[in-house]
């Protein structure tokens, strides 16, 4: 059963992955002020290609790169640091690879707050 079906639904999280289960239509605001207005899909469309995973196995060179860019998380694997960072172009750091990832709503929420969408709230 679908309880939002003939009504609207206020839900206040800052857990963005949980809007991700639950919402197909979303709203956010900052200090009172609307930033976004529309489908979950069209804010991941805002993001596609501009969400970058980069990975190195040394903490000076993630904590530089997080100096020059907008990191959004940093992992420790086994295989090293794993970064992603949101932009419009990939981050440039020598003999570190950065390549173009899936995006989550979290990575969608961090553009959208970032002021990088350029797209108009619909």
């Amino acid at each position: 059963m679908d309880f939002s079906r003939d009504r609207i639904v206020l839900f206040s999280t800052h857990v963005v992955e949980d809007l991700a289960a639950t919402c197909s239509h979303l709203a956010v605001m900052r200090k009172g002020q609307f930033l976004y207005d529309g489908s979950v899909i069209q804010l991941l469309n805002q993001a596609r290609g501009h969400v970058w995973v980069c990975e190195t196995e040394s903490d000076a060179i993630a904590r530089e790169m997080e100096q020059r860019y907008r990191m959004s998380s940093r992992q420790y694997t086994e295989k090293g640091i794993t970064m992603k960072f949101v932009g419009k172009e990939p981050p440039v750091y020598e003999n570190v690879l950065c390549r173009a990832v899936d995006i989550t709503l979290e990575d969608a929420y961090m553009y959208l707050m970032n002021g990088m969408n350029t797209s108009p709230n619909k």
